[in-house]
């Protein structure tokens, strides 16, 4: 994999309801962006403690070799994310 193209795709660790949404668990977050992301600390019960991304507990993150193929995971579940990847590897 090209480091330099590499692209971090985010997913949902584990559900979470709220009075106004439902995050499921294995869904890729609507907005590819930590900031919005970091925002749900709170509403997960984690503090906003200033741990690394990749140390949240309800993240899940996997890289995609490309852009192009970053853009076709957001569009899939964690599962279909992981073979998608599989299948790029043959």
């Amino acid at each position: 994999m090209n480091e330099w193209t590499a692209t971090p795709v985010y997913f949902i660790r584990q559900t979470l309801k709220t009075p106004r949404q439902l995050l499921k668990k294995g869904d890729a977050w609507d907005r590819q962006d930590k900031r919005d992301i970091r925002a749900w600390s709170e509403a997960f019960g984690v503090p906003d403690d200033g741990r690394p991304f990749s140390e949240l507990p309800f993240v899940t993150t996997l890289v995609a070799p490309s852009a192009e193929a970053a853009a076709k995971m957001v569009s899939m579940t964690l599962d279909q994310a992981r073979a998608y990847l599989k299948e790029l590897q043959r």
